[in-house]
């Protein structure tokens, strides 16, 4: 483990450059531009707290874009638990599935959290940045 970032000021300017496109994803991937502005500030101060398991420089975007979207599932994942008890999913999917379009929301967000872990192993970096923005 290597410490890239003496102070929290040091890991903060790093991440500045990358905040807009941050901000921008989790909006996306949320919904609501309220949620995603917290959860970017969360992952950041989570990041900024274990900013010495950091293994590579270079990777700084990839690996809090991760924790972001890591984030956003989590907020994702209470929110659909708190709108479904077990009880309400079994009843909705007797009902018409326009009924059901929460959660082929979410399972479709988990896929795309499956190409995007492909993505992240593009090389060079530009691809994969391409790749990136054009899915989200």
């Amino acid at each position: 483990m290597s410490n890239f970032f003496t102070t929290d000021n040091d890991f903060f300017k790093a991440v500045e450059p990358y905040r807009e496109t941050l901000n921008k994803i989790a909006k996306l991937k949320l919904y609501d531009i309220y949620e995603a502005e917290d959860a970017v500030a969360e992952a950041l101060q989570k990041a900024c707290v274990k900013r010495n398991q950091l293994r590579d420089k270079s990777k700084l975007y990839y690996w809090i874009l991760r924790i972001i979207l890591n984030k956003c599932n989590d907020i994702l994942r209470v929110k659909l638990k708190d709108k479904y008890s077990t009880a309400d999913v079994d009843s909705l999917q007797m009902q018409d599935n326009r009924e059901i379009q929460p959660l082929d929301r979410l399972t479709q967000a988990f896929e795309i959290e499956k190409v995007l872990d492909v993505m992240l192993l593009l090389e060079p970096e530009e691809f994969s940045d391409v790749v990136i923005l054009y899915y989200y």
